[in-house]
């Protein structure tokens, strides 16, 4: 996670010291704060993977919570796969914090979202 003051400079002195980076895009909510995430694109493979081995789950910035997570971009099916776990894990729950029982009093199941 990366601090939400994090900068695009800040980025790029954190990633720099593992190869030259073509572009970093900060991931930004619609009234313009930090997400806390950033795309960087590297110029080469090696580089990317020797930032993924140094930084990944090691390195914590300087005013954010918890380790970074450096890896790979998800491709679209990993995407959408990981979508989908979350939308079960939402499901399951809202059943739960109804007593395991949806709306009608009858069992709540996956799929049927009842918060």
């Amino acid at each position: 996670m990366l601090s939400r003051r994090a900068t695009e400079e800040d980025v790029r002195d954190l990633f720099q010291p593992f190869g030259d980076i073509n572009e970093i895009h900060m991931i930004r909510s619609a009234d313009g704060t930090s997400k806390c995430a950033a795309f960087l694109r590297f110029a080469s493979r090696t580089s990317a993977l020797r930032a993924i081995e140094s930084l990944h789950n090691s390195a914590v910035m300087e005013g954010a919570t918890r380790p970074l997570i450096v890896k790979f971009a998800d491709n679209k099916q990993q995407r959408q796969a990981r979508q989908e776990r979350n939308s079960r894990r939402e499901a399951l729950r809202c059943v739960a914090a109804m007593g395991g029982r949806g709306p009608t009093g009858a069992p709540g199941y996956p799929g049927f979202q009842v918060c």
